[in-house]
């Protein structure tokens, strides 16, 4: 079946072994996906030559392919006659435009043999089964066996034992099991609140410390999380521990502090630094808790200050303490080691060793990416920085490379590192037709001023990033996402799980 009668174009329409139904596909070469048939320069792969066609003959990818392979004619909607969109990275264009796609998909499969040709009276919804009707029978045996995308696949104990975790937290205790979590917290708090008005683990509490006598609200979810009296113990644990290090580093430390950006309160302040920590425990540092801009709008009120400010969560305490004491120790200067860059050799780092290096080295661990360069100091990996593509559509179009990581080994400063391996990416960059570079500096960590020493030019901020957190962990949004017939919110509230904030990234970008 051709696209229509001027057109010669493989459509993947008429194709019933090719699931990609609603695809025009181009035929093209394999030699030319590498080979710009403007001025005939090859290159090694084919996003150097998509990177070459916007860099260097200011050109589309989709109307170069339009241009050399389709005649000059753009395919357009069967149905409307307007232009379709271009697949990126398949050098194919969309059948039908987005507002009729999904016409096209119900007439296909209506013609295949799938769903019910009565439309919103298909057969699941009329009760019947694979072994009473032939269109659903022909959809399961699709999808039986290696075909199913959870063939093989289960469940770890990990993730069993997580499963079971959250279900007991929002587990309603029986009178019995009250009693008994009323005779563990004792010590801590006595809960007045009687039984006959206790209805789940989220509900307030009236409670009063065992020591001080103070009377307040407190979940037994927060009980059971060892939540403490503010008025005896004004710092948690955790917070008390990470003071205690920092304090090991040999500097100066105030406690508590509402001096500074009054009257809110910094956990730990290092005057001679102008250095301050926040220890955010998630349950108290939840929106619920302290609303959306809480984090931010602290960050913003110390740097008028000239403070910076450096946010932990208390799943990365918990979780990744080396990296976070490493971290802190780089900005007060106190590491053990220190490295210039000049002594180094300059490699391509191989992925196996870009995965270990930076899930023990960057607080977000590693994540997929092109190519890593590594800084290595006696045969030892000391300090890398990786590149992947830009999620961002607007930024792929504009052919950017993104810096996706960067690290140095714990404990361990690479004087002039990031210069010599900027060097190298721009160099990479170049060769491969890229028009910039792009990265994002974490505001929870800092403002990322070695961009701008770098010649990196400031280009805004990003929206407020977000995670869901259960108060011991954060989860990543993506996995809450609005299911059919919930929404967002729904999900999480039947999941138990409420939003918490970060600072959100700055970003910066190299001209080429």
């Amino acid at each position: 079946m051709c696209y229509n009668d001027s057109t010669h174009w493989r459509s993947a329409v008429g194709n019933e072994k090719n699931k990609n139904h609603n695809n025009i596909k181009i035929d093209i070469p394999e030699s030319d996906k590498t080979v710009c048939q403007i001025c005939n320069k090859s290159f090694a792969t084919p996003a150097g030559l998509a990177g070459h066609l916007g860099a260097g003959h200011r050109i589309k990818v989709e109307d170069y392919l339009v241009k050399h392979y389709m005649s000059g004619h753009r395919p357009t909607c069967p149905i409307c006659n307007t232009k379709t969109l271009y697949k990126r990275g398949t050098y194919s264009f969309k059948k039908y435009c987005p507002k009729h796609v999904n016409e096209a998909r119900r007439e296909w499969s209506k013609n295949n043999g799938y769903g019910s040709k009565t439309g919103p009276d298909a057969g699941w919804k009329r009760g019947l089964t694979k072994d009473t009707n032939d269109s659903i029978l022909k959809q399961s045996l699709a999808i039986t066996g290696s075909k199913n995308p959870w063939f093989g696949k289960c469940h770890s104990d990990e993730v069993i034992k997580e499963i079971s975790r959250q279900r007991s937290n929002k587990m309603r205790l029986t009178r019995e099991q009250y009693k008994q979590k009323k005779e563990l917290l004792k010590n801590r708090y006595k809960i007045q609140t009687p039984y006959e008005e206790y209805s789940n683990v989220r509900q307030l509490l009236a409670v009063e410390c065992s020591k001080c006598g103070v009377k307040e609200h407190r979940s037994m979810w927060a009980l059971q999380l060892y939540a403490v009296c503010k008025t005896c113990a004004p710092s948690s644990i955790q917070e008390q521990v990470v003071r205690e290090m920092v304090r090991s580093t040999g500097v100066s430390v105030q406690n508590n502090i509402r001096s500074v950006i009054p009257p809110q309160e910094l956990d730990i302040y290092l005057p001679e630094q102008k250095f301050a920590i926040e220890y955010n425990g998630l349950y108290w540092h939840s929106e619920e808790r302290k609303g959306k801009k809480y984090h931010l709008q602290k960050t913003l009120d110390c740097r008028k200050q000239d403070v910076q400010l450096f946010h932990i969560f208390s799943d990365e305490w918990r979780e990744k303490q080396e990296i976070v004491e490493s971290m802190i120790r780089q900005r007060v200067g106190k590491v053990d080691d220190k490295i210039f860059a000049r002594k180094c050799k300059l490699k391509v780092v191989p992925r196996t060793q870009s995965k270990d290096f930076f899930n023990t080295t960057h607080i977000s661990g590693n994540t997929r990416s092109k190519i890593t360069f590594g800084l290595y100091y006696r045969e030892e990996l000391v300090m890398a920085l990786s590149l992947r593509t830009p999620f961002h559509r607007t930024y792929r179009d504009r052919n950017l490379v993104e810096i996706a990581r960067m690290a140095s080994a714990l404990n361990t400063v690479v004087v002039g590192g990031f210069s010599r391996l900027l060097k190298r990416v721009k160099s990479w960059a170049l060769k491969e037709g890229c028009a910039g570079i792009l990265t994002y500096a974490d505001r929870r960590f800092g403002e990322g001023k070695v961009y701008q020493l770098s010649g990196f030019d400031y280009k805004g901020t990003t929206n407020l990033d977000y995670w869901y957190t259960d108060g011991r962990e954060r989860f990543n949004r993506f996995g809450y996402r609005a299911q059919s017939g919930k929404t967002e919110k729904q999900v999480t509230a039947e999941a138990g799980v409420y939003k918490v904030f970060g600072c959100g990234s700055n970003i910066y970008e190299l001209s080429l």
